[in-house]
């Protein structure tokens, strides 16, 4: 009887182990779990801060942002038209003085970069820093005259878009 008593007990040390070990080894997958969430997290985290930011903020060359202006402006009214897309050409073509093929190229990315301005007002504003950094006052004269142009091209001028450039312009002065 003694020798049966211990076996159970045995058996029951043995269970109590077993048991035990499976815990441990299960709050140590989730242990892991959490981990490997974390670190996704953050991953996350960085990726969306990455996709998140304004692909206007990287402009450096004055002549991309003039360009990104003026086609803010054409899609002030709506959608930029033919007339305006050609206009905003030949302007690029005269005052930045680069064959047509760069302009052609310049005004394609300047109106994916433009798709994203809301508030034209401030949109222009984020686009100035480039601008201000490296023109002169004719070079901003020119600008100006270029946005005015191409705010006219369908019409008459836009009351929102002369707000807008005029804002610019105070702050262009001010810097």
């Amino acid at each position: 009887m003694h020798i049966l008593v211990g076996l159970v007990s045995a058996l029951g040390l043995i269970a109590y182990f077993v048991i035990r070990a499976n815990q441990v080894n299960q709050a140590g997958r989730e242990l892991l779990d959490a981990a490997s969430e974390a670190k996704g997290y953050v991953r996350r985290g960085l990726w969306r801060r990455r996709t998140e930011v304004d692909p206007t903020r990287n402009i450096e060359d004055p002549r991309l942002a003039a360009a990104v202006m003026m086609c803010a402006v054409a899609n002030a009214d709506g959608d930029i038209t033919e007339r305006e897309m050609t206009a905003m050409l030949g302007l690029t073509e005269a005052h930045f003085q680069m064959p047509r093929g760069d302009c052609e190229a310049l005004l394609s990315e300047a109106r994916w970069l433009a798709k994203g301005a809301k508030d034209l007002s401030a949109f222009l504003q984020r686009l100035s820093q480039p601008i201000a950094a490296c023109c002169t006052e004719q070079e901003l004269a020119d600008l100006f005259a270029m946005l005015e142009a191409v705010d006219r091209v369908e019409g008459g001028g836009s009351a929102i878009v002369a707000d807008a450039v005029a804002n610019l312009q105070r702050r262009l002065a001010a810097a």
